[in-house]
């Protein structure tokens, strides 16, 4: 059963328990340090929180009582005393709820999509975290392999055992921490192996990371390049497939190279009127006599309203043209054009709007924009 996302008050502690236990229980087998008083307060609170996850959720989970029977109990503390030679065993059993931690995918993935995270984010967080816990599990199994000459410490062993760890499976192999014996150099076969795969699927990763960070400006260039070769394939004039390259790289300037209709088609009816409304409403803010206009009129121009791109110079449209649209101005000026195309007859900025006569009339433009 799929834990809903609600329970991840709960979800999120738990198994940031779980990864602590499956950090601090490898380091305590293979250091092999005996019991310690703050090990005991730790065993039991372990316990109290494994227990209280079993109650909650362990009945929805496939096996969860045997993994609850396992490691719920502090069997060092209760056992340990009177089995001394069993203390390994019952450290390993404490760790029966490992593979709960496949669960962090899930929290990492919401959590992701919930703060709107690049799509490759989760997978990238979830590598470095894996990867972090599989070095932190070889340089275990190294410690118990190897048993670090010279170390003063459990802290300088685990350091060594970490460097070596890092080292072998990056294939770097400085050499001053080496295999002596053919189940060590087995070892590192595998960790060398270990390392080449975790890294490959790392790097693809971040690469895939880096990629959707900025989805949708490759995907424009791409465009650009693919119209900009069929021109030049047609033999367009340079100065023409200038002007096509300069009118894209503006478009995507002033944040208008997707299309907000194409957009909106795929939102549910209850939010398009929403969001348009709120892509448009700097625009329409500015229109003086749409102040005091009633919300349902806000709402309908909204959404009949597309956005238009033109360059300096450029003809929005021409005197004796039939008038089927009106204009509001977003941002720059428009010059009304007489229809000798002499004289000007107004000049619009910001917040104001022209048009609206011949689309009323269904007529001729009388002026050009």
């Amino acid at each position: 059963m799929r834990i809903k996302a609600e329970d991840d008050y709960w979800r999120v502690p738990f198994l940031f328990i779980v990864l602590l236990v499956s950090l601090e229980t490898p380091l305590r087998i293979a250091t092999g340090s005996p019991p310690a008083p703050w090990a005991a307060i730790w065993d039991i609170l372990v316990g109290v929180i494994y227990l209280s996850e079993f109650l909650w959720h362990g009945r929805f989970h496939r096996g969860a009582t045997a993994l609850a029977l396992i490691s719920i109990p502090p069997w060092e503390l209760l056992l340990g005393t009177w089995l001394p030679g069993w203390v390994s065993l019952f450290r390993w059993m404490r760790l029966a709820q490992t593979p709960r931690l496949a669960g962090i995918h899930d929290v990492i993935q919401r959590r992701c999509d919930q703060q709107m995270f690049p799509a490759a984010a989760d997978r990238a967080i979830l590598s470095g975290l894996v990867g972090l816990l599989i070095m932190h599990w070889v340089a275990c199994a190294w410690i118990v392999l190897n048993a670090m000459e010279g170390a003063q410490s459990t802290v300088i062993s685990y350091v060594d055992a970490l460097y070596w760890t890092v080292v072998t499976m990056a294939s770097v192999g400085y050499g001053d921490i080496v295999p002596d014996t053919s189940v060590e150099r087995v070892f590192a076969v595998f960790v060398i192996l270990t390392g080449m795969a975790f890294y490959g699927y790392l790097i693809g990763n971040l690469a895939a990371l880096l990629g959707s960070l900025d989805a949708a400006r490759t995907r424009h260039l791409e465009q650009i390049e693919e119209i900009l070769s069929w021109l030049r394939h047609r033999h367009v004039p340079e100065r023409i497939c200038k002007d096509v390259n300069d009118y894209f790289h503006v478009q995507w300037e002033n944040h208008v190279a997707l299309d907000d209709a194409e957009m909106l088609r795929r939102l549910p009816p209850s939010l398009q009127v929403e969001v348009a409304v709120c892509l448009n409403r700097q625009l329409l803010e500015k229109v003086e006599f749409l102040k005091q206009a009633p919300p349902e009129l806000i709402s309908a121009l909204a959404m009949r309203l597309q956005q238009k791109l033109f360059r300096p110079g450029d003809i929005i449209f021409r005197s004796g043209n039939i008038g089927d649209s009106m204009y509001f101005i977003s941002r720059g000026t428009v010059e009304i054009v007489a229809a000798d195309g002499i004289d000007v007859i107004a000049r619009l900025s910001d917040g104001q709007f022209f048009g609206e006569m011949a689309l009323l009339s269904g007529g001729q433009r009388s002026a050009s924009a």
